[in-house]
Parts: C-alpha cells; sequence; structure tokens
C-alpha cells in the first residue's frame, strides 16, 4: 500500500514538468493511496492533484520539463512524457500541450490495437504515454521504439502505480524485495541487463515499442507494436549512404527546430555532439553550444573551435571537484539503478545557462555514435550470432571496456553466500531470455550485439543516465529518435555503422568546416580516415606524455571523471560521504550483502587498490538509495 507522506497540497496540475507519478483509483474504495512520497532527491516540491476520473496524479520538476497533461472531464485522461515533434497524416503539432491534447483525441475515437499501431508508427518524436479512459475500461502505457521515456509500473495490490521514475514508486513503498538478478547485474554491469527490471521485484518498465494495458487484479496485456528487424542494403554505395543519412538527419533538426525555438546542444566536440549540432543548424535552428568541462584544457579547446567551425555561439561551464558529490542524491534518484553520476552534470549546468538565454530545450551528442561505432566488441571469427549459451558465457568479453567487471569474483563476494547463487542463477536467466528475444533480429552478430547493448536497452546503458539527468532540469530532444534516423539503422550495413568513419562523412557533407577541427582523442582532423584516427591511438600514451611535458596537465580541478576517485580519499567532504554511507551497516542487509567483504572493500581502497573504485561507487549508489527509501518511509 501507498504509505508516504507528499510534502504539497492541491495545487493544479503545471502542465510542464519533469516527473510524475499517477496511482490509479484503488479497489473497494481503499483510500491508501491518497499518501505517497515526495521525490526526496529532486528538491522540489510534488504538486498532487485529483483527477476527475478519481486517479491521483503527483509531478514535480520545472515549468520548461517534458510532462504534459490532458483531460476530458470524468472519463478520459492521458499523460505524455517526452515530447511529439509531429504526428504522420494529422495537423502539424505546434506545443506539447496540444500534442497531448491530439493524442488524447486519436485515443478517445478509437483505441483498438490496429489504430494505436496505425498512431504510434506515425509520432515522430520520444515519448511514453499513458492513457486511461473509464467508459472503455482501459490503462494503457504506450512507449517508442527503444523505450526512450522509460514508464514504470507496480501493483499494490489494491492499485496501480505509474511513474516516469523507479525511485518514485519504490520510495513510496516501505517493503520491496529486492530483485535479485538485477541486484547482480548492477554490481557487475552498472545497471540491469533486462531494461524492463528495476532493483525491486515487481517494478517493471514498460518494454519498447509496446502498448500494455493494467487491468484489475495486478493482471496486463502487452502487444509489441514495434520490432526491429535488420534487413541491410548491400547495393548503395558510401556515397549513397551518406547523402540519405544526411537527408535524415536534417529532417530531424527541421523537426526539433519546429518544436523548439531557442535550442542548446552540449558540446563535447567530439564526433557525436558535433553532428547533432551540424543536423540542426542544417535544420534552420541556431543553437546555442555548451561545453563542461575541469578546466581550459585540450578538449574545451577542440569544442571552442569546432563551435567557431560551425559559427555558433558558444559557452564553456567549468566543473568543481564537488560537482559529482553534489549530484550524488538526484543521479541515484534519477536513474534508479544505473550507475555513473559521473555523467550526471547536466541539471546544474542548465541552471547556468538559464540565466543567460534562456534556451527552451537542450540536446546531447549520445547515441549519435550509431553512425561512429557499434556498442560490441565482436568475438574473433565468429560470423553468424551465438546461441543464447554462448552469448552468456562469452558476456563479459562482449561488452564495451568500460562496463566489464574488473574482478567478477570480488565483486559477487559483497553479497550474502546463499543471496549471490540465487542472484548469479537470476542474472544467467535474464541474459539468456534477453538474448533469445533480439538474436533473430539479424544475421549479423555486430547489429545484434548492438541491438541487445544500446537500442533495445537504451535505458539499461549508463550513459543513459544522462538524459535522465538533463531531463530533471530541462526538456530534452533527440535527433537520433526521430522515426526516420530510427529506421536507417534497420538497412544500414554493419560496415558503415562501424570503422567506416560515417559519422564524420555526415559532419563533412552539412559543414565542411567543422569536419576539418581536430578529435581529441587522436589530434588528427575528424574527416580523416579511421585507420589514421586507430593508428594515433595506439600511440595515445607516448602522445599524452608528450602533450604533458609540453602543456602541462590542464585537469587542474581533479573533478574530471578520469580522476574522480582520487577525491573519495583525497578530499574531506567526499571521504566523509563514503564512509556515512559504507560504514553504515544498516543501508545493507544482512540478507543480501556481506557485511565484512562491505568493509573490506573501502578498506582496501583506502590502501590503495584503486581497480575497488568501481565496486565502491556502486555501494555508495546503493547505500544512498537505501538511506533515501527509508527517510522517505518514516
Amino acid at each position: 500500500m501507498w504509505t508516504c507522506p507528499f510534502l504539497a497540497s492541491d495545487l493544479g496540475i503545471q502542465l510542464t514538468m519533469n516527473g510524475f507519478l499517477l496511482i490509479t483509483p484503488a479497489a473497494h474504495g481503499d483510500p491508501t493511496w491518497e499518501r505517497c512520497a515526495t521525490p526526496p532527491a529532486v528538491g522540489i516540491d510534488t504538486q498532487r492533484t485529483l483527477l476527475a476520473t478519481g486517479d491521483v496524479l503527483f509531478a514535480w520538476g520545472h515549468d520548461g520539463g517534458d510532462i504534459h497533461l490532458a483531460e476530458k472531464g470524468k472519463d478520459s485522461f492521458l499523460v505524455l512524457s517526452g515530447y511529439v515533434a509531429e504526428i504522420k497524416g494529422r495537423t502539424a503539432v505546434a506545443t506539447q500541450r496540444q500534442a497531448s491534447e491530439l493524442l488524447l483525441k486519436c485515443l478517445d475515437e478509437d483505441c483498438s490495437q490496429p489504430a494505436m499501431r496505425t498512431l504510434l508508427e506515425g509520432i515522430y518524436g520520444s515519448f511514453g504515454i499513458f492513457y486511461r479512459s473509464v467508459s472503455k475500461g482501459v490503462s494503457l502505457c504506450m512507449t517508442d521504439r527503444m523505450a526512450s521515456r522509460p514508464l514504470w509500473t507496480f501493483w499494490t495490490g489494491s492499485a496501480w502505480g505509474i511513474s516516469t521514475h523507479a525511485a518514485a514508486i519504490a520510495n513510496s513503498l516501505p517493503h520491496l524485495a529486492v530483485e535479485p538478478g538485477a541486484l547482480a547485474s548492477f554490481l557487475l554491469y552498472g545497471g540491469p541487463v533486462d531494461p524492463s527490471n528495476s532493483l525491486f521485484s515487481g517494478l517493471r518498465a514498460i518494454p519498447p515499442g509496446s502498448i500494455v494495458n493494467l487491468k484489475s487484479k495486478g493482471r496486463s496485456e502487452a502487444a509489441r507494436w514495434y520490432q526491429f528487424r535488420h534487413q541491410p542494403d548491400a547495393k548503395v554505395s558510401m556515397a549513397g549512404w551518406v547523402e540519405l543519412v544526411t537527408e535524415r538527419l536534417v529532417q530531424a533538426g527541421v523537426r526539433v527546430a519546429k518544436t523548439c525555438k531557442n535550442p542548446a546542444i552540449f558540446l563535447s566536440g567530439g564526433t557525436d555532439s558535433r553532428l547533432v549540432a551540424s543536423a540542426l543548424q542544417a535544420g534552420g535552428a541556431n543553437p546555442l553550444l555548451v561545453t563542461l568541462g575541469d578546466g581550459w584544457n585540450l578538449e574545451a579547446r577542440v569544442a571552442r573551435r569546432a563551435a567557431k567551425a560551425l559559427g555558433l555561439r558558444h559557452k564553456l561551464i567549468l566543473r568543481d571537484a564537488h560537482c559529482y558529490l553534489r549530484s550524488l542524491p538526484r543521479a541515484v534518484y534519477e536513474s534508479g539503478g544505473t550507475l555513473l553520476w559521473v555523467h550526471a552534470h547536466f541539471s546544474e549546468a542548465v541552471s547556468e545557462c538559464r540565466g543567460e538565454s534562456a534556451p527552451d530545450a537542450f540536446l546531447l551528442g549520445d547515441f549519435g555514435e550509431a553512425f561512429s561505432k557499434l556498442l560490441c566488441s565482436p568475438l574473433k571469427g565468429v560470423r553468424t550470432p551465438l546461441g543464447p549459451a554462448q552469448f552468456v558465457d562469452a558476456f563479459d568479453t562482449l561488452r564495451m571496456p568500460d562496463y566489464r567487471p574488473q574482478n567478477r569474483e570480488a565483486t559477487l563476494a559483497l553479497l550474502n553466500r546463499d543471496f549471490r547463487a540465487e542472484a548469479e542463477a537470476a542474472l544467467r536467466r535474464d541474459l539468456i531470455r534477453r538474448y533469445d528475444e533480439i538474436r533473430t533480429a539479424s544475421a549479423d552478430p555486430l547489429i545484434v550485439g548492438d541491438q541487445f547493448f544500446r537500442w533495445d536497452s537504451a535505458a539499461t546503458i549508463t550513459t543513459f543516465l544522462m538524459f535522465l539527468d538533463l531531463r530533471s532540469a530541462a526538456a530534452e530532444r533527440n535527433i537520433m529518435f526521430d522515426r526516420d534516423v530510427h529506421e536507417l539503422l534497420e538497412v544500414l550495413p554493419s560496415s558503415v555503422r562501424d570503422g567506416a568513419n560515417l559519422g564524420a562523412r555526415l559532419i563533412k557533407r552539412m559543414n565542411r568546416r567543422a569536419a576539418w577541427v581536430p578529435y581529441a582523442n587522436s589530434l588528427l582532423p575528424l574527416c580523416w580516415p579511421s585507420t589514421a584516427h586507430r593508428l594515433t591511438k595506439a600511440c595515445k600514451p607516448t602522445l599524452g606524455k608528450l602533450r604533458r611535458f609540453l602543456a602541462g596537465d590542464s585537469y587542474r580541478t581533479t573533478g574530471s571523471w578520469h580522476k574522480k576517485s582520487v577525491l573519495y580519499t583525497a578530499d574531506p567532504e567526499w571521504r566523509r560521504c563514503c564512509e556515512e554511507i559504507l560504514c553504515d551497516q544498516r543501508l545493507f542487509s544482512q540478507e543480501l550483502f556481506n557485511a565484512s567483504a562491505v568493509a573490506s572493500c573501502w578498506r582496501a581502497f583506502l590502501a590503495g587498490d584503486s581497480w575497488r573504485a568501481a565496486d565502491v561507487e556502486k555501494l555508495l549508489h546503493l547505500g544512498t538509495m537505501a538511506r533515501a527509501r527509508a527517510a522517505a518511509c518514516e
């Protein structure tokens, strides 16, 4: 039952917010749904609204968020999380309020499976939709092709809870069992391998490309309106691909430009952010470019040169040594079980940008790397998709290096011995089930791997926290989630997407000057052949020493993510935070964790075992989440 107090009274719904939690009417008039936790880490008052249908909606955030409500008396309502740039065959979308009203009208007219499939197939944008009609007796959750706007659900025994945040539901319920496979996956890989799993049993996300009808007594009916199928076109030349992809990217840029008048792009200076900036500029926008850095280092200089080449305004924001410490509670809350709060620096930057140019939407370059590299390293000699058992056995060698466990045995030893056996078995089952769903999508193992690790699991990869952090403070847009752009993944051969420097070719096609600005990782012009970049990267350690000898170490604050773990012991505030959490055994249930292993992990890190930093960070995340839940349920 819903037991935690909320902090705000009925103020009426704010139509542009950053998160929501909806409680459906409880069975037999049970009033327990009237109490719900205010998101403690968000730091913004929650607004509670009793809808005409009897449902209760809690929303929190800023005026510029991506949560929108449309109501039709006592019969129906719709909550749109995200944005709709266009609906094929419908009136042009001018605002997201108009989009939510149009979607409500469409579903009120016909919410049959064929009608909903046609409607969803025609939407350009990034969305999660909840629709409820009393007269039709339906409560529908709908996600886009990759569930880029996650919707989490939980059945309390008397009512459904639906939210943009797993933590909003978890913090509202005092007793939730931990999902064994999800916890093992989090400790090893920084997030769940199954995008539908949260860290808690029964608290699940709507799968990508799905329509789910939430019924009484905790039952649900699910249908897929989209399933990825890869049918590569080997007849198109590289020049032909460049023309086609450029055309799609520019059209996506046009759609974004129509939905926001003053966008901003976070520009790292790399391929992905330059690609987004070029596409948006070619689509008629004049975005502000914002670079986050730890000093006036090489990356910042490259970003400044790229902005100058693009002819766009540029702003540099410097992080300090406590940036990630301040963002830790928010990052844990926003992700609900995905690591790497080093990506949680965008929400602070949004506040600083608001004072000057007041952008109405922000874009990230992430996922633009789909035109630069595949998110999977292949096994030598493997030319067809692996079988499920083979895939699981090779799993730790298939992921990108940043996400591989450094010492699997030591990490899993953090768990209670009995629970560990259960967790490992559950993780293996999750991997086999997930892979079995995806492996027939393509005959190319690289494409299957990319779907598993990225597109069909968008919300589970650690870099997705960038989107969650940004969405906690602002409206967010992404050209890679545009339907026309995503459709290219169904026809592009893996050889074009990986190792062909397609991203740089696209930038060169849209803005030649931007393509000639050096790439920070290789110090060569971005548009040079991939072989040249790979050769330079192989020499990067020597080049790095030479750069530091000539120019000095420009990471002056040690707030850089490369050196963040140094702060855990060297900085008094960081160390105090770590010890308050890691030394509090109440935050690590003995039913789940090995208390002595948790304590020895921290001691080993203090003694100089730097590889334990990843374990320390995950324990910090779990302890912070446990502390927030305990505080919310007092």
